[in-house]
């Protein structure tokens, strides 16, 4: 593997979709060389259809690997299982040291990483490597029987045939890895071509854009869409959404007890916050460590996550796993010499401070996984905005209950708790309204945040993935519509009883004791810490819906499937009418 990712002799593979019949020829002749399971792909080959009789059109594309220049899935790796050869360009990934996070499923805009649920591992286009090595072709380009498939040296062959696209109609936009795939086409197509599968996309060509770029179909009229039940939002993302709840709330909650001293006016913890504040502290590092046992059910060889720093030069995956071990160990330090009643400075100030260090840069690697042009949804400042509203929103409610209703603190800094979050839940919802009104923009540019390589100095490079950040916003507001109008419910809820909370306490202290009376002092400071544990509670699960959401409604960039065969939608109904079960489906059962 080399450092710039950059071969002596980039070799790769040429589409020619004029001549693709889609006998499916290649796909077989990959999975028989490579001994594959029904229910794993390297090569898949999907159509897309436009026009309408007589004048329709049909598009075959057969895609595999295509051994980028910029490897997003090698970068992503945390166990660093991809190499990039030097001498053919070929990136290949060893299974035997991937421990299934799928995370290189998720930057690939080509679905080129396949996932094994019975091995538990990736794997994907080796470029047959061992035939290239008896100066054989690949397997799919022998057994193509239309020539559709040819390979060889990249440069070279743009050079003999100066008329290649990087592009066609299905193929997400190649500024984002610079995939070593050319196509030729000469046959003229619908302005409008639709794809066979399940996905709500379609790619249109007009004269101000790229020859097609992908744009989102409404599923239905609102009124008449179905809607989701409430195990939709289960997935096998699920345990992360209770990770990144968790190890945000930790960081929020410790953040607002390691600030009390500043606004107890005291130097270190006062003796009747001492027994509350280590109660605090000793919950949430619980709570931090169960987080960190579930974030492990992600992955498909849980036993290996060991090797999750591997990739620490490139993968923001392993950087988030060290900054939040850093500060999970931190924190439990940080717990047990407070728990023994050692105090001084350095322990609250100079432990205390690497703590909250720690805690703030594993939110800001945790954003950054997320960060990815290959699912758009994600690829927003929403994403960092969320992340941290978790945090500053969950932490102080929380704190504030608890110490109101277990000591007699002043009310005034129950407030300034509620203020932060309410403050903090205000940016978060104005942020998401700004982010929903970006899904509609066309086309998104979003290389402001690009995470790999090379694209984060084109500033001129515009991203077309209209089509998905489209089918995301449908899916947010259409099936799993009742969810989002829930949330925002909550959301206005909570930040509407905080805004009554805090004009209360404020104007109780404005006019005195004089003028309320002691009843009424008493009454606000007896009632206020129960009010803010219900703010906790709707907040919780305001932030429960939302991040269920956040992994929900996501639409990736990939490729064309057909009725059948690499369709989401038919797999689905193979799992739940049992066809899955019939191993020649191609589905695997769970």
């Amino acid at each position: 593997m080399i450092d710039e990712f950059t071969a002596t002799q980039q070799l790769g593979f040429i589409f020619k979709a004029d001549n693709c019949i889609g006998c499916h020829s290649c796909e077989a002749a990959c999975s028989e060389k490579n001994g594959l399971p029904s229910h794993v792909a390297w090569r898949k080959v999907g159509y897309l259809e436009g026009g309408t009789y007589p004048d329709h059109a049909r598009v075959n594309i057969s895609m595999a690997c295509n051994h980028c220049d910029d490897p997003v899935c090698l970068k992503g790796c945390p166990t660093g299982a991809y190499v990039k050869y030097q001498d053919t360009g070929a990136v290949v990934v060893d299974s035997d040291i991937c421990f299934g996070c799928r995370y290189c499923t998720w930057v690939c805009p080509y679905e080129a990483p396949a996932f094994n649920p019975a091995t538990g591992s990736v794997s994907k286009c080796n470029m047959c490597v061992d035939l290239l090595e008896q100066n054989l072709q690949p397997a799919c380009v022998d057994a193509c029987l239309g020539h559709a498939l040819e390979f060889g040296e990249i440069e070279n062959y743009e050079r003999d045939n100066p008329e290649v696209l990087t592009q066609i109609a299905g193929f997400p936009d190649p500024y984002i890895s610079k995939p070593n795939v050319r196509f030729e086409q000469s046959r003229s197509l619908p302005t409008t071509m639709n794809r066979a599968d399940t996905e709500l996309i379609q790619y249109q060509s007009n004269e101000n854009t790229l020859p097609y770029h992908s744009v989102g179909k409404t599923s239905a009229a609102p009124d008449a869409r179905e809607k989701e039940p409430w195990s939709s939002l289960h997935s096998h993302e699920t345990s992360l959404v209770a990770f990144t709840l968790l190890a945000q709330f930790v960081v929020g909650a410790f953040l607002s007890v390691w600030s009390l001293p500043l606004l107890t006016s005291g130097v270190g913890l006062e003796s009747s916050l001492r027994a509350p504040t280590v109660a605090i502290l000793v919950g949430i590092t619980g709570l931090l460590a169960v987080g960190l046992g579930v974030s492990t059910a992600h992955l498909g060889k849980p036993w290996r996550c060991y090797r999750s720093l591997n990739n620490l030069r490139y993968s923001w995956v392993s950087r988030e796993i060290l900054a939040m071990g850093l500060f999970f160990g931190s924190l439990t330090l940080f717990t047990m010499l407070t728990f023994l009643g050692v105090s001084g400075p350095w322990v609250y100030w100079g432990l205390g401070s690497t703590v909250v260090m720690c805690g703030i840069a594993s939110i800001f690697t945790m954003s950054k996984i997320y960060i990815i042009p290959a699912r758009p949804f994600w690829n927003h400042s929403h994403t960092w905005v969320s992340f941290y509203a978790s945090a500053f929103m969950l932490g102080p409610y929380l704190v504030a209950a608890v110490l109101g209703l277990l000591t007699p603190i002043s009310v005034a800094v129950l407030a300034a708790f509620t203020a932060v979050a309410l403050t903090v839940q205000v940016i978060q919802s104005i942020s998401q309204r700004v982010h929903l009104q970006n899904l509609v923009s066309s086309p998104q540019n979003n290389n402001w945040n690009q995470p790999f390589g090379p694209l984060t100095t084109q500033t001129q490079a515009t991203l077309h993935v209209q089509g998905e950040a489209d089918t995301s916003r449908d899916r947010l507001f259409g099936k799993f519509g009742r969810f989002q109008r829930m949330r925002n419910a909550l959301s206005y809820l909570t930040m509407s009883i905080s805004a009554v909370t805090l004009a209360t306490v404020v104007a109780t202290a404005t006019f005195g004791s004089a003028n309320v009376g002691m009843w009424m002092m008493n009454l606000v400071s007896t009632v206020v810490p129960w009010v803010i544990l219900f703010l906790f509670v709707t907040a919780l699960v305001g932030e429960l819906i939302g991040r269920a959401l956040f992994y929900s409604v996501v639409t990736p960039t990939t490729m064309p499937g057909s009725l059948f065969l690499n369709n989401r939608g038919f797999e689905q109904l193979a799992r739940d009418t049992g066809l899955a079960n019939n191993q020649t489906v191609g589905v695997f059962p769970h």
